[in-house]
């Protein structure tokens, strides 16, 4: 799958999904940073890259719709957390970006959940 990475996400995020077979690049790798988000966005529909990011804004929906990119996710790690619990949670997004495609869903990603968005309601009606 090819992958942007936000420039608030480092090398060890970035060998996290390369390491997984992912096509990874950066905004820093492409001259980007610094750039408002609206350029990263189109940077990623333009080149059909699955955004991911710490940044929360990429989840307004009205602002930066998620049907534009083959998929965003936000790496919602707590402040008090350290950066283990990153790497943790961006290898185990790679790992499930191997498994499966996104189809232009909004993925939050927390410790011990991910909220989609489309949410797949046939998924929650088949846990019961």
């Amino acid at each position: 799958m090819k992958i942007k990475l936000d420039e608030n996400l480092g090398k060890r995020i970035r060998e996290c999904f390369a390491g997984e077979g992912h096509d990874t690049e950066t905004v820093v790798s492409e001259g980007l940073s610094g750039e408002p988000d609206e350029v990263i966005f189109e940077h990623c529909s333009e080149e059909r890259r699955v955004l991911v990011t710490l940044d929360r804004d990429f989840g307004n929906i009205m602002r930066f719709h998620p049907e534009r990119l083959p998929g965003t996710v936000i790496l919602a790690v707590p402040e008090a957390a350290g950066y283990e619990l990153l790497v943790r949670l961006a290898s185990q997004v790679a790992g499930r970006l191997k498994e499966s495609r996104m189809r232009s869903m909004l993925w939050i990603v927390e410790p011990g959940r991910i909220r989609e968005w489309p949410a797949q309601t046939d998924e929650l009606f088949a846990q019961g």
